[in-house]
């Protein structure tokens, strides 16, 4: 836990009996996979409002991801610069899902359920 100690500053609210879930982002925009900032912003919208309801969120932004993701209170954002692989040295930091388009960040989260949806997830942004 003195790894997880080192990145993580402050309390990320895992104390919760509801079901917990992980989002991790890519540059989409930035990657040219989406054609505006807020089409990317989109695609994670509707995937916090498609599993809101039952869970906890926490969005994980990628390093390299310029997009501001307030997207309210319940949503507990991570900080991107923190290692998605430091994550697991914290024996609380487990997930009952965890959710990506495509990222191999996945691998490195304990989770119950792990959804990567593919490239192919986002062609219905796509005009």
């Amino acid at each position: 836990m003195l790894i997880y100690d080192i990145f993580v500053e402050k309390d990320l609210h895992l104390n919760t009996s509801k079901k917990k879930l992980i989002l991790l982002t890519q540059p989409l925009y930035k990657d040219k996979l989406v054609s505006s900032e807020d089409i990317q912003k989109k695609v994670y919208q509707d995937i916090i409002e498609k599993f809101q309801k039952e869970y906890v969120i926490y969005l994980k932004p990628h390093p390299r991801d310029l997009i501001d993701y307030q997207f309210g209170k319940d949503i507990f954002l991570i900080n991107k610069n923190i290692p998605t692989e430091v994550l697991s040295f914290n024996d609380d930091f487990e997930f009952n899902k965890a959710i990506t388009i495509s990222s191999g960040g996945i691998h490195a989260i304990k989770a119950e359920e792990k959804i990567q949806y593919g490239l192919e997830y986002l062609d219905s942004y796509k005009k």
